[in-house]
């Protein structure tokens, strides 16, 4: 099973996310994987953890992804694809791929790769994710699914261009338009994966009404998107209530049905610092009293 942890900047997604591994490496191996480029997994468990797999203790493994490693592995794959087309072009190959690189949106892509290879794993029996913050997270996942449209597209249009090469050049194979279909394929996979019953959602939730409309805007990008959130993890609070009274204190128009209908896991403020397995201990207490395995 996977689950995905998500939420605004310094709600606490990272602790969070890291004491649900905690708490289902109780019950079979977990990895915990963070994509937040904050990077904070060696603070909340005062080991060096890099993008390679790191032991915290029996039945819990970590890591954070590396931009600059992942970035080299595309490097590689995109000159893998334009050696195998065999272009004869007027320009340096080498820099227009750095180029792409130097490119904000290429790590989007870079992410995706990621994600894919990671999601379909099958050697640990839970897999967690801390997602980047809100703003990142929407735009990788509005990009995975939009992706898989505009890549179907063009290779509609590739397969004409395909059908008149055999014809014409008597050209058994197409490059372009294998690459394309892989392509296609693994952003498909990745959407069945996403939207399937083993995936979860959880969206990270701090009292006041900026983190509240920040939740309320996931809920609804969830909805449009058909991905499974399973609850609201309503974090450092210190008072009995519910995340959505903040929505009414700002004024948003909502049936109190959309909201109500989604769990609520409710952690205290703490006293101390959540770092370490120790200080980390009452949160994973309160997933086991609310989130029963």
């Amino acid at each position: 099973m996977r689950f995905f942890v998500t939420g605004k900047g310094g709600v606490g997604k990272s602790t969070l996310s890291a004491a649900l591994a905690l708490y289902l490496s109780s019950r079979k191996s977990t990895l915990l994987i963070s994509l937040d480029p904050t990077q904070s997994l060696s603070t909340i468990f005062k080991l060096p953890v890099s993008h390679r797999e790191t032991m915290v203790r029996k039945n819990l493994f970590v890591k954070e992804m590396n931009p600059d490693y992942y970035s080299e592995k595309f490097r590689k794959s995109v000159f893998q694809r334009l050696k195998k087309l065999d272009l004869n072009v007027g320009f340096s190959i080498r820099d227009y791929v750095e180029a792409v690189l130097a490119n904000p949106a290429t790590r989007e892509e870079i992410l995706v790769e990621y994600i894919l290879e990671e999601l379909v794993r099958t050697d640990f029996g839970f897999l967690v994710f801390d997602m980047a913050p809100t703003a990142s997270f929407f735009k990788t996942f509005s990009m995975i699914f939009a992706l898989g449209n505009w890549i179907r597209f063009l290779k509609k249009q590739r397969e004409k261009i395909a059908q008149l090469n055999r014809v014409v050049k008597k050209q058994k194979t197409d490059p372009i338009l294998e690459d394309l279909e892989s392509i296609y394929l693994n952003l498909k996979r990745l959407r069945d994966v996403l939207t399937d019953h083993r995936s979860s959602f959880f969206i990270v939730c701090n009292p006041g009404i900026v983190s509240a409309k920040e939740t309320w805007n996931q809920i609804r990008f969830y909805r449009e998107m058909n991905l499974p959130l399973k609850g609201i993890f309503f974090n450092k609070t210190m008072h009995e209530m519910s995340w959505w009274e903040f929505l009414r204190k700002a004024g948003v128009d909502f049936q109190p049905a959309e909201v109500e209908s989604i769990p609520q896991i409710t952690f205290p403020l703490l006293a101390e610092e959540p770092i370490g397995i120790s200080r980390l201990q009452p949160l994973v207490d309160q997933l086991k009293k609310e989130m029963p395995l």
